[in-house]
């Protein structure tokens, strides 16, 4: 069975727990239509007359999130379930329903649906409910919008958008009517967030049939309304070539010449976008130094520079790009022959931001030619920055003499050393015999006791995270083993017809969550420790 066939299979099973508690539930929506074509999807969409408290309460033994009014999002079985409450409404601008409440008719909800296509509805029997005849479109390959497509881009303008989605991930047709509603709707997309159309605009640009999309952006104006993309939209319908969708969206930035936040929900990879648009924009000729081939890497620099050639702000440097970063000494800071783990070793583990610093300026050092990739010369350094930053003393401290500064050589230059002195007798010095042992100064102790004292508070700090994370694990540990016994309890009551509603399922299952928290913690020792934290708690309340 593929992931998708069996994410409809878990569909299923919240249809047998919904109905089993005396709802009505089907799976509408993406799912269904995708079912019928045969093709992968993403989505399972449930619609049901449960309000989603009712739909939390009967599914209390799982995680449920409220996605928006009268829809929740609920995690079962390693999936991801859209349950929405049957509903008719009537909207004024910027998709706020001006009146909106639940309704207990299915044929009301579907009424209220946006594409014939969507408005199909699958039962737990897998039997499909065809109402407004999306399954004829499907076959002529149509999307139409339900009743009047004027009506219904008043109502939702992201609508305007889900058509295109439904284009690219289908390469369906708009039938006349709808694209002509569209056309004259088209303003009403300003009404829309950013945020809100980030969704569905990733959806079209991950398409199958993207260049058809793209053709119905620019038939009905669509392209115009999304903020920031009108240029490189125009443009890219105009000579389409397939991008990944990062690389598009990091030439949309560069053009603008920011990167843009609010969009980069589009982004499968947000860091790269993020580098790609920052190298971009700092050398658009694609004039790398050494650190920046070293820092962005190979891939990234040629990237950057694909951008700015899609700009027609540079020519193709993939060559040269390549043969610059291959001429680098090194190619990652794992190659140094000196690694993070050795510099810890010199100070005695002493952990901090300084080990990255340093291990950062080596690879530098070494990528610039100013120091050799060697084990001897790395480490001579390292103790030189290590004394210089106060993290290791001095190396003469004891005589006090200043301490031994290590300079950078060059590599193409090795140092010069000047001829030895003629070997001479060893002076004796007869003065220290009988000298007293140095007194450190007050200012020392005041230091070393500092030192001390940091050091036990760093110790006590890290005791006490070490018990929140052993109290946590107890806690978690402990909601699982309740959940379960109360799980078990809940589907016995129901067997044996104790619990009818919904209702009666909460209120039993936190009666018994308590008991059960009572015994267990009384019982076993190691959970004395929650029941000491939880009245500590009550008593601060």
């Amino acid at each position: 069975m593929n992931g998708y066939e069996d994410h409809l299979e878990k569909g299923k099973e919240i249809l047998r727990i919904l109905i089993n508690n005396g709802c009505e539930a089907y799976i509408i929506g993406d799912a269904v239509c995708k079912t019928i074509l045969q093709i992968p999807f993403s989505e399972v969409d449930i619609t049901t007359n449960a309000t989603p408290d009712v739909v939390k309460g009967i599914f209390s033994h799982v995680k449920v999130e409220d996605e928006g009014p009268g829809v929740v999002r609920l995690y079962y079985s390693g999936y991801e379930f859209t349950v929405s409450t049957f509903r008719a409404a009537n909207f004024k601008d910027k998709r706020q329903p001006k009146r909106m409440h639940y309704s207990r008719s299915f044929h009301e909800e579907l009424a209220n649906r946006d594409f014939t296509v969507n408005a199909i509805a699958m039962t737990y029997g897998g039997k499909l409910t065809d109402a407004y005849k999306g399954f004829e479109d499907i076959q002529k390959r149509v999307v139409r919008a339900i009743g009047s497509p004027k009506v219904r881009f008043v109502e939702d303008p992201l609508r305007l958008l889900i058509a295109v989605r439904l284009v690219s991930e289908l390469g369906f047709r708009i039938e006349k009517r709808t694209l002509k509603a569209m056309r004259a709707k088209v303003r009403l997309l300003a009404k829309l967030e950013i945020p809100v159309m980030v969704k569905e605009f990733r959806r079209i640009l991950n398409g199958k049939y993207l260049k058809k999309a793209l053709v119905y952006l620019m038939e009905t104006r669509l392209y115009k309304r999304i903020p920031n993309f009108a240029k490189n939209l125009k443009n890219w319908a105009s000579n389409f070539r397939p991008l990944e969708t990062d690389t598009f969206l990091a030439l949309v930035f560069t053009c603008n010449g920011k990167y843009l936040p609010e969009w980069e929900g589009l982004a499968t990879d947000k860091e790269q976008v993020r580098l790609l648009v920052e190298l971009a924009l700092s050398a658009p000729k694609a004039k790398y130094s050494r650190d920046q081939l070293f820092d962005y890497g190979l891939d990234i620099c040629k990237k950057a520079n694909h951008i700015n050639y899609l700009l027609k702000k540079d020519k193709k440097r993939t060559r040269k790009i390549t043969r610059d970063y291959n001429s680098l000494p090194l190619k990652d800071v794992r190659e140094l022959a000196i690694s993070a783990a050795d510099i810890l070793q010199m100070t005695g583990n002493r952990e901090g931001d300084y080990v990255q610093q340093l291990v950062d300026d080596l690879a530098h050092k070494v990528i610039n030619n100013r120091l050799a990739n060697e084990h001897e010369a790395l480490r001579q350094y390292a103790l030189s920055f290590l004394r210089n930053a106060g993290i290791l003393p001095p190396d003469d401290e004891e005589a006090g003499a200043p301490a031994d500064v290590y300079t950078e050589t060059p590599v193409e230059k090795p140092p010069v050393y000047a001829s030895p002195a003629p070997e001479m007798e060893p002076a004796v010095d007869y003065s220290s015999v009988n000298e007293e042992v140095p007194i450190a100064p007050a200012s020392k102790l005041k230091e070393l006791e500092r030192k001390l004292y940091e050091h036990e508070r760093l110790l006590q700090e890290k005791d006490k995270k070490i018990r929140e994370l052993e109290i946590i694990t107890l806690e978690s540990k402990l909601e699982q083993d309740i959940n379960n016994l109360v799980g078990q309890n809940i589907e016995l009551l129901k067997d044996m017809k104790y619990i009818e509603k919904g209702s009666e399922k909460v209120m039993i299952s936190r009666e018994l969550n308590e008991m059960y928290r009572n015994i267990i913690t009384s019982v076993d020792p190691k959970y004395r420790v929650l029941t000491k934290q939880r009245n500590e708690e009550n008593n601060e309340n």
